[in-house]
């Protein structure tokens, strides 16, 4: 069977040609494809495994903030001195104060 595709009809493409169809009507064309598809899923899951990794590791961080400020409102420290004790922004750790007092509204119905 000659592929439409081949616009020159020199032999050896001719031949090549009847190489490539007969590889792929193998059974060795469809374990190459499926050994590509198997390859193509371990690296979507070693991504998806890195990805998640990282959202994880930027929640606990996210998580540990949340805690240090709380403990520090509950010393009584202002916005400014909680955000100067961690190196923060005033606007990142007033976030974590609204945050905290939405839970704690939440908590109280």
């Amino acid at each position: 069977m000659i592929t439409p595709n081949i616009l020159v009809k020199d032999s050896r493409i001719l031949e090549l040609d009847d190489i490539v169809q007969e590889v792929k009507a193998s059974e060795e064309w469809e374990a190459v494809k499926m050994n590509i598809l198997e390859i193509g899923i371990e690296k979507g899951k070693e991504i998806g495994i890195e990805r998640g990794l990282a959202e994880g590791r930027q929640q606990g961080l996210q998580q540990k903030l949340t805690q240090l400020v709380e403990k520090k409102l509950n010393k009584g420290l202002s916005v400014a001195e909680i955000a100067e004790l961690l190196e923060e922004s005033e606007e990142t750790i007033q976030m974590i104060v609204e945050e905290l007092l939405i839970k704690q509204g939440e908590n109280n119905l």
